[in-house]
């Protein structure tokens, strides 16, 4: 006698649910959805602390908001990888991203080839104040090259769309699994999830009922504060980064990023670099 063994989502058992998640306004193309936190454990252990400058993210004046109330803050598909494309002897070639102050920027930039959504406003959820967990619930549109992913994503009620914040943080020491955020780029659309509330059907509102890493593993470069000032300000005297960033919001961020952290992390100005690849440092 045959036997047929069957394997399925198990999230909405038992809820009534069938993983429909309707719009905002009749109409409207925007949808209301987790995405993720801090103060909260991700599937790894991390956990990224509220802080001032998460702080200063929900004031009106902050950049975060800036880009908000301008009606451009942008979602792409999947987290940056850790690797560029480039023209190299007639044929286009893979490079790995081993520099970490190409990789700061690569996770503060948005590539308009990789967009997916516009985000129209960020719900700060805080109900037991700025030390227990904080939730992000974003209104999010499908837009873009990569629009119809998205779309097809939160219409499909058998696919849990998905998403994760990214973030540039503060140099850590090897192990600690605290993350303290530097600066708020904004919210990208993943295969999984790293907390586990931030996907569709976790989300409030399924069907108009409100409820009362083969996951990706995080990429990132380990390295010292001092090694880290090194780079950047090297990298930053070259003149081919002054003509293409001098003056630009990104490159006035990072130079206040590096003063910042000149101040409170460095311990000497005298270092050694050794050619490696490792890349956790962000």
């Amino acid at each position: 006698m045959s036997q047929i063994i069957s394997f399925g989502s198990t999230v909405l058992e038992g809820t009534g649910k069938r993983g429909m998640l309707q719009p905002m306004e009749p109409g409207s193309p925007y949808y209301l959805v987790n995405a993720g936190g801090f103060n909260i454990e991700n599937r790894s252990g991390i956990k990224y602390r509220f802080n001032e400058y998460l702080r200063e993210c929900m004031r009106p004046d902050s950049d975060l908001n800036r880009r908000i109330s301008e009606k451009q803050l942008w979602c792409e598909l999947g987290h940056p990888p850790q690797y560029y494309w480039e023209w190299r002897d007639g044929r286009i070639v893979q490079t790995p991203i081993t520099d970490v102050f190409q990789w700061i920027h690569r996770l503060r930039t948005i590539v308009e080839a990789n967009v997916c959504g516009s985000i129209r406003k960020i719900h700060w959820i805080m109900e037991h104040g700025e030390t227990g967990p904080i939730y992000n619930k974003i209104e999010v549109r499908p837009w873009g090259p990569h629009a119809e992913l998205l779309k097809e994503s939160l219409a499909d009620p058998d696919m849990n769309t998905a998403f994760s914040i990214r973030t540039v943080t503060k140099p850590q020491k090897l192990g600690d699994r605290v993350r303290e955020v530097d600066y708020f780029t904004g919210y990208d659309l993943v295969m999984e999830q790293g907390m586990l509330n931030a996907c569709k059907h976790r989300t409030a509102g399924l069907e108009q009922f409100m409820l009362t890493q083969l996951s990706q593993a995080p990429v990132e470069m380990t390295a010292t504060v001092d090694e880290v000032i090194y780079v950047c300000e090297r990298e930053m005297r070259k003149e081919a980064f002054q003509t293409r960033f001098a003056g630009t919001e990104s490159h006035d961020g990072l130079v206040h990023m590096i003063e910042q952290i000149k101040k409170t992390y460095r311990h000497t100005d005298k270092v050694q670099m050794r050619m490696t690849n490792s890349l956790s440092v962000f």
